[in-house]
């Protein structure tokens, strides 16, 4: 897909959930965390990344744009081959595949996430929390 089919699924995503966007990011905000949505070109290649996650408001860190971290994938192989397809740049213009993900993998994740109990119960669902940042990890006592 192209940017704009993207940018524009994304908008009707997350506006009607009170995301607001600047640039290529849109968050949203509770008294306790802000829930982040960036789209991100690839480097490297004709490709987006659909990176979300989460900030602690009461945890200071510089350089940190999400303190728990994802990107839009599949750990089932049919699925994480449809979720590429559709963020690499093509004529391609599947909104309504490419929304049924984000609303599958995003928007079910972040209804999940309004505390930070909420965020620990959800990293402990987890393979494995290596990437997570220590200080995240401190914070939360992981």
């Amino acid at each position: 897909m192209k940017k704009e089919s993207l940018t524009k699924s994304l908008d009707e995503i997350l506006t009607p959930m009170a995301f607001k966007k600047k640039g290529n990011i849109w968050i949203a905000e509770n008294p306790i965390l802000v829930k982040v949505v960036q789209l991100q070109k690839s480097a490297f290649a004709d490709f987006y990344y659909l990176n979300f996650g989460v900030k602690f408001k009461t945890l200071e860190t510089k350089d940190i744009n999400m303190h728990i971290f994802n990107r839009l994938g599949s750990q089932i192989k049919n699925e994480n081959e449809e979720i590429l397809s559709l963020l690499t740049i093509s004529e391609d213009d599947n909104k309504e595949l490419f929304k049924k993900y984000v609303n599958e993998k995003i928007i079910a994740y972040f209804e999940e996430l309004n505390t930070e109990e909420d965020v620990k119960n959800s990293i402990g669902k987890w393979t494995s929390a290596n990437t997570i940042p220590l200080v995240v990890k401190r914070y939360l006592n992981i």
